[in-house]
C-alpha cells in the first residue's frame, strides 16, 4: 500500500501541483520517499497513539481513546462556528473560504462511535482528515498549556499560543491536504481562524482544571489544619 501510494501517478501530480504553487520547481524522487515517510509517520502517530507508546510512565500528553472523541466532538463545534462566521461577515475571500471548509466536513466515523450515539441529529461531523488536522493541534496546544508555561505572561498568552500552533510543521502538513489548491492568503486565513476558536475553547477548559485543582487543594488543606478547640 505504501508504494502504491507513493508511485502513483495521482500522487505525485497532487505534490508537483503543491510545489509548483509554492515554489515554482518539481519535484524529484527523492521528495516522494521523504513526503511519504513523513505523512506516514504522521498517520500512524495520530491512528495508534495508544498503542505505540511504550514508556511505564504516565503522559499527560497523551491522548486517551476519551480524549480522540472528544477531539472529534470540539471539532465539529468549532467548524460550524468559524462557518457561521463566515456566512455571516464581510471578508473579500469569503467564498473561496466557505468553499475550502465544505471540503472538511462529513461523517467518516464508525456508525458506533460516540459522536453518532449521542448525535440527535444538531451534531456537525467532520471527515478523518479534518479529525486528524485537529488532533495535531491538540498535540501542539498541550505542549503550552502546563502550569509553568501559563504562569509565564509572555509564554503562556493566548497569542503566542496560536502563532506556535500556526508554525507547527505538523499542522502545516496536515492543513496543506485540504488547502493545496486554493491561494495561499485563503488557507491561512480558514486555519487562523479554526485555531483562534479551538485555542480559546482549551483555554477556557485548561483554567477550569486549574481552579478545580485549587479548590481540592484548599480542601485538603483545611482537613489536615486543626480545630481551633485543639490549637488552644
Amino acid at each position: 500500500e505504501y508504494h502504491r501510494i507513493r508511485c502513483s501517478p495521482e500522487y505525485k501530480k497532487m505534490w508537483n501541483d503543491i510545489l509548483q504553487h509554492s515554489i515554482g520547481e518539481c519535484a524529484s524522487p527523492t521528495f516522494f520517499q521523504h513526503i511519504t515517510d513523513t505523512m506516514f509517520d504522521s498517520l500512524i502517530r495520530v491512528k495508534f497513539s495508544n498503542v505505540t507508546h511504550h514508556t511505564t510512565e504516565v503522559d499527560d500528553k497523551i491522548i486517551t481513546s476519551e480524549e480522540q472523541m472528544a477531539i472529534r466532538y470540539v471539532a465539529g463545534y468549532v467548524f460550524r462556528k468559524v462557518r457561521n462566521k463566515l456566512e455571516k461577515c464581510k471578508h473579500p475571500l469569503k467564498d473561496e473560504m466557505i468553499f475550502l471548509m465544505f471540503e472538511m466536513c462529513g461523517d467518516d466515523s464508525d456508525d458506533d462511535s460516540w459522536c453518532n450515539i449521542i448525535d440527535r441529529g444538531g451534531l456537525t461531523h467532520v471527515n478523518n482528515e479534518t479529525y486528524s488536522l485537529f488532533y495535531v493541534i491538540e498535540e501542539e496546544i498541550r505542549q503550552h498549556l502546563t502550569l509553568d508555561a501559563i504562569t509565564n505572561q509572555v509564554e503562556g498568552s493566548r497569542d503566542i499560543i496560536i502563532k506556535n500552533v500556526l508554525e507547527s510543521e505538523d499542522v502545516l502538513f496536515q492543513w496543506c491536504l485540504f488547502s493545496y489548491e486554493y491561494k495561499d492568503s485563503v488557507g491561512k486565513a480558514v486555519l487562523k481562524m479554526l485555531i483562534e476558536d479551538y485555542v480559546t475553547i482549551r483555554g477556557f477548559a485548561f483554567a477550569s482544571s486549574c481552579l478545580e485543582l485549587y479548590k481540592q487543594a484548599k480542601r485538603k488543606a483545611l482537613q489536615r489544619s486543626k480545630g481551633i478547640r485543639k490549637e488552644l
